[in-house]
């Protein structure tokens, strides 16, 4: 409702406060010791849930009070890294960093998504990312994307299983409306995707001075698309219309 601000700190004490965008102090959200990696909103604003670093995601009501917390049940879980809330409320989608394991002769980080139910903090189901989950977003129609180490996967949350996967991905953000995903692919550009024919087409032509792996932002109405392009010296911004094909 626009009404409050939560911020995550940075540094070595990661805390979470929120701010009365009325002007009352800002209320600190967790304990001394925690850590928090990320958080978000409900949908209504009126809960917050944070992703704690070593082991567990806490969900709070504006006075600070805790309705639920989640610690991950597997013993191999290293860290809570990000967290998203379903456009209907239902669900918490938190990503879990977790140890290497052996697989296929070789050691590897299988990171996963873990469905959490947003009234109760019990856990509802898991999906496979791959290594190192740096974002977790829900688009529409029960739609969540997860990005990580050069990777998107688009997934279905009720059937829980993958629809669609790219690589070299460096993040990814919804439309508005749910109905595109763009990605960015740093020095290759970044791209769009059509949700429902799976087609995509580029904004962005190859370049090799700096990159667009910063990705981007949909503006409201979903007309335009803010790309920060990352330079040795300096970061550039460039708006391109959905359907742009070239640089604008």
């Amino acid at each position: 409702d626009s009404r409050y601000l939560a911020a995550c700190l940075a540094g070595e004490a990661r805390q979470v406060f929120v701010l009365d965008v009325a002007g009352r102090e800002p209320a600190r959200m967790l304990g001394d010791r925690a850590l928090a990696n990320d958080l978000a909103w409900s949908p209504a604003g009126q809960r917050l849930v944070a992703a704690e670093e070593m082991y567990r995601t806490i969900c709070l009501d504006l006075a600070g009070a805790e309705i639920w917390q989640y610690r991950a049940q597997s013993a191999h879980v290293k860290m809570h890294r990000r967290v998203a809330w379903s456009p209907d409320g239902r669900l918490v989608a938190l990503g879990v960093e977790t140890e290497q394991r052996r697989c296929e002769n070789e050691w590897k980080s299988v990171d996963v998504v873990v469905l959490i139910d947003a009234h109760t903090g019990t856990e509802v189901g898991t999906v496979e990312h791959g290594p190192k989950i740096s974002q977790v977003i829900f688009g529409r129609d029960g739609l969540l994307a997860s990005v990580g180490v050069g990777l998107v996967r688009m997934w279905d949350v009720a059937a829980r299983r993958p629809l669609w996967t790219a690589e070299g991905v460096g993040k990814a953000a919804w439309s508005p409306d749910g109905k595109y995903l763009l990605y960015s692919l740093g020095k290759a550009g970044a791209r769009v995707m059509n949700v429902e024919t799976r087609e995509s087409w580029p904004l962005h032509k190859e370049t090799s001075d700096g990159n667009w792996g910063k990705g981007g932002s949909w503006s409201p109405d979903g007309t335009f698309i803010l790309l920060v392009k990352a330079m040795q010296t300096e970061e550039r911004v460039a708006w391109s219309g959905v359907t742009a094909e070239a640089d604008p």
